[in-house]
């Protein structure tokens, strides 16, 4: 993988950015309130509990892939948009066993990564979503599956706004503010998200991509909520 020219640290509540070219920039650190992220947490159980019974993840996908947007170089263009499948990691002093716990269940079930595993796998899975204490609220996690141009825009320049849209009505959507850590193996985040990926890289609902090198650790800065309402009557806001 190319190497990073930014670096981004985390120190309690206090976010560092270093890039070349940019005196260093401190954010604070935004972590999800619970109400979003019991959102979040929702969108997954039931997902789970519909792929269970064969019925297709429902809003599940709509908590899980955000559009992410990224700055580049480009002259005209230099917003990119993709795709990115994202996830939490455990709070720091669950990530060792919650590591142990998805090493002991991909043994179990990767020889049979088929139908006949995957209650197995939901279930063992939705068990570290069941409960918000277990699951860090200022960082989500996800594998760089392509590398491709958010990628090479992040190793330059590590913020990106995630956008997080359901179906509606009411059509529920939120921008979240993150600063971008990249992180590759040994570090155990990397280990834990290749882990619960790995966990269902066969099954038709996900793209198989093996050969995953690097993870982006989203440190979130910023929420706001993008969800449409009606403005006031004496509102004029669409003149030129």
């Amino acid at each position: 993988m190319s190497r990073s020219t930014a670096t981004v640290t985390v120190d309690g509540d206090k976010i560092t950015v270093l890039t070349e070219g940019r005196d260093p920039v401190t954010l604070s650190a935004v972590p999800l309130p619970g109400s979003l992220l019991e959102w979040f947490l929702e969108g997954r159980r039931e997902g789970f509990e519909r792929l269970k019974r064969g019925e297709g993840p429902g809003t599940f996908f709509s908590r899980h892939l955000p559009v992410v947007a990224t700055v580049g170089d480009q002259e005209l263009f230099p917003i990119r948009l993709a795709h990115k499948g994202v996830g939490f990691l455990p709070a720091p002093n669950l990530l060792d066993n919650a590591i142990v716990a998805m090493e002991e269940l991909f043994e179990r079930t990767s020889r049979s990564p088929g139908p006949e595993t995957l209650r197995e796998r939901l279930e063992g899975l939705g068990a570290f979503y069941r409960d918000p204490e277990n699951l860090d609220p200022g960082v989500l996690g996800s594998l760089e599956i392509f590398a491709g141009g958010t990628f090479t825009n992040l190793i330059k320049d590590p913020f990106a706004s995630l956008i997080f849209t359901e179906p509606g009505p009411p059509y529920v959507s939120f921008q979240i503010d993150c600063a971008v850590q990249v992180v590759e193996p040994p570090d155990p985040r990397f280990r834990f998200l290749q882990l619960t990926r790995g966990l269902f890289e066969k099954d038709p609902f996900h793209v198989t991509q093996p050969g995953v090198k690097c993870a982006y650790l989203f440190w979130i800065t910023g929420i706001t909520d993008k969800t449409p309402h009606p403005l006031p009557d004496k509102t004029d806001c669409h003149r030129l």
